[in-house]
């Protein structure tokens, strides 16, 4: 133990030595672990001109006990706290101690607490938490602090916290892992732990416990640790003797975490025939007192820990703030929240060999100062050197290259180091958009050339025929016309090509509130004028409603009415130049979740459903695409461009919606578009 003190001294002053340099923005990072916890008094923290807040005192502050003795133990410590508190800013304590172990005695104690007019009860442990959980609504004026847990339910499968509680949870595995550390470099490496129940806390002190130990194993060999669950917080003679076979068979520390259970550790370390010397640690509070078989006491700083929470809770006018309402607190050892209490004894001759070490590490540090220094110097310049070659492969067009990352980001050498890296990941993302976007166009040019060529092609050879004399006079008439049916068609493909251009410049359309059932309605009339034949409606989407004869139903969205019919406009379009005449066409409307995600919101579906030939499954999304034709029946003499379902597209998306292409049941071609419904006001 001697050694592991030499090694925490050591730490303390060589954190202290870097307290003055260690920030974090502007604040000064400071660790305040008490060296005593039961004689802690908290001390108010003071602005830049150096006053504290002045609390109002007052009111009265109350300790709901689980045990019926605060004479030991952590709920004395609690106690002890808010007594301390209490008389420094002029509140009043009280306490109410639970008649036995049970749940109803702890909701009782509870009860009694929060009738007698107290401001904030204060309160510990899993049985506790299990009673503020039936209890936590009752008294909407009083608020709670519960230390080592949270309020759950009998089977730990219900956790709610109300927001005037306010949960503190030790991070028992700090003080675990000093605890196993420290019995390990003590020599101790044949370990048994011990706990009460199963329970969180309970498990978290035994990772600790077992992190610290291996840890410190690294260098000392391996340990055998076992662990045991007693299931009862009492000291027994079963308990006892399962104790005493360990330490008989080897084990020669235990770590005991559970009410009383640490008489019956004492009991099997004295009775032990194994010859080794078994030593014991305790948890929660100091026992180092207890016995002189206690090595340390991995301890929660409850009377420190309570002080802390009560000014917060009190300087925030008695009640709690946004961060700390229904919400639980993890404190640890930066919070002096968990400690390691070490005997005092041979402290002085500890402290005495610490000087000589620090003395020797003064001597050594300044020895090796200048060799170091110029090792980080080189170190440093190498990673700029890196950069360098990088910018060079850059210039050579290597667009991929990185700088790889050596430097921690809090570095300024590894902050520029990823800054970088994430400079040219956007350069190369940009390029690499670029080549796709002139790719894009090149393409676009080279089609709308080639569409625009035949028509051009059909104009010019009339023309030359008809200059000529070639056209006999009874066929003037037809070639006039087909150069006419060619201009027009070369007209349409134009305007096409200016309304995709107008798509892809983003240019803004007017948005606005639009019934698109209105205009639905409104493109079927047009198009029964242009097609009497053929059977037009206007149906809602789902089927049990149109069954029903219901009509479609009015919706909206947010958009631009122009375009918006323009989609409708194109679609229809499409069946009548692609669809046998006389064959129905229906437009559906209504709500339902995306085809692409059926658990999201509702969203606005409209589909124009025909009755022709349809369009085969391997060509659903090429349709969409610029001057693509399905098949022979898409083709230039139906007067269609390839463009009309590219527009189609671009103006969903302009809107946030998508469009999709399906077969229609019984045969025919389904356009199936999707689009955000107007939010409601």
């Amino acid at each position: 133990m001697k050694k592991f003190i030499a090694l925490v001294l050591t730490l303390a002053l060589a954190v202290s030595l870097c307290a003055c340099s260690s920030k974090a923005g502007n604040q000064t990072v400071t660790f305040t672990v008490p060296m005593d916890d039961s004689t802690y008094t908290f001390t108010a923290p003071v602005d830049e001109n150096g006053e504290s807040a002045t609390l109002p005192g007052g009111a009265t502050i109350a300790l709901a006990a689980e045990q019926a003795s605060l004479d030991d133990g952590a709920d004395t410590l609690l106690w002890k706290g808010i007594q301390t508190f209490a008389g420094t800013y002029g509140y009043t304590a009280e306490n109410h101690t639970a008649a036995d172990t049970s749940v109803e005695a702890a909701e009782a104690a509870l009860r009694e607490a929060a009738e007698s007019g107290a401001a904030l009860v204060v309160c510990r442990g899993e049985v506790m938490a299990q009673a503020l959980f039936n209890i936590q609504n009752n008294y909407p004026g009083v608020h709670y602090l519960l230390f080592d847990g949270e309020p759950h339910n009998s089977s730990y499968t219900n956790y709610t916290t109300e927001s005037n509680v306010h949960c503190v949870l030790f991070q028992e595995e700090q003080a675990g892992f000093l605890a196993g550390y420290a019995a390990v470099t003590d020599g101790y490496t044949q370990l048994g732990f011990i706990g009460a129940e199963e329970i969180p806390g309970v498990v978290r002190y035994v990772t600790g416990f077992l992190q610290g130990a291996e840890y410190a194993a690294e260098q000392q060999g391996l340990t055998d640790l076992r662990t045991w669950f007693a299931g009862t917080y009492s000291a027994s003679d079963d308990t006892t003797n399962r104790m005493l076979d360990w330490c008989n068979n080897g084990t020669t520390l235990l770590f005991v975490n559970g009410g009383n259970l640490i008489a019956s550790a004492i009991d099997a370390a004295k009775e032990t025939t194994s010859g080794n010397e078994v030593r014991v640690m305790a948890s929660d509070y100091d026992q180092n007192d207890s016995s002189d078989l206690i090595l340390g006491s991995a301890i929660k700083c409850y009377n420190s820990a309570v002080q802390q929470e009560l000014y917060a809770f009190f300087s925030g006018n008695a009640a709690w703030d946004q961060t700390a309402a229904g919400q639980s607190e993890k404190v640890g050892y930066t919070t002096g929240a968990v400690a390691l209490a070490l005997p005092l004894s041979d402290v002085m001759e500890t402290v005495e060999r610490t000087r000589l070490v620090v003395a020797l590490a003064d001597v050594s540090i300044i020895s090796v100062g200048a060799l170091f220094a110029t090792y980080l110097v080189h170190r440093s310049f190498r990673s700029l050197r890196q950069i360098e070659g990088v910018a060079a492969r850059i210039a050579h067009g290597d667009l991929s290259a990185r700088i790889l990352v050596t430097e921690p980001r809090t570095t300024e050498v590894g902050s520029l180091q990823r800054a970088i890296n994430t400079m040219l990941t956007q350069n190369e993302s940009s390029f690499a958009a670029q080549v796709v976007a002139q790719e894009r166009m090149t393409r676009f040019v080279s089609d709308a050339s080639h569409e625009l060529r035949t028509p051009l092609a059909a104009i010019r050879g009339y023309g030359e025929l008809y200059r000529m004399g070639g056209v006999p006079a009874n066929k003037t008439g037809e070639v006039m016309g087909r150069i006419e049916t060619e201009s027009n068609r070369m007209g349409r493909l134009v305007d096409d090509l200016l309304q995709l251009a107008r798509i892809d410049e983003g240019r803004e359309m007017s948005m606005e509130p639009v019934n698109l059932t209105d205009l639905a309605a409104g493109a079927l009339s047009d198009m029964m004028v242009l097609a009497p034949e053929r059977d037009c409606g206007l149906i809602p989407l789902d089927p049990r409603d149109e069954a029903a004869g219901k009509e479609a139903p009015s919706l909206q969205v947010i958009g631009d009415r122009d375009r918006l019919s323009q989609i409708l406009t194109n679609l229809l379009g499409n069946v009548v130049r692609h669809t046998p005449s006389g064959t129905p066409v229906e437009i559906a409307i209504g709500m339902a979740p995306p085809r692409a995600n059926p658990t999201a919101q509702p969203v606005v579906v409209v589909e124009v459903r025909d009755h022709g030939h349809g369009v085969p499954p391997e060509a659903a999304e090429k349709v969409f695409q610029r001057f693509y034709r399905s098949d022979t029946s898409r083709n230039r003499e139906t007067g269609g461009s390839g463009l009309g379902l590219a527009i189609v597209l671009g103006i969903v998306a302009a809107h946030k919606g998508t469009v999709q292409m399906l077969q229609t049941p019984g045969g025919g071609a389904t356009v199936h578009i999707e689009l955000p419904p107007a939010p409601a006001w």
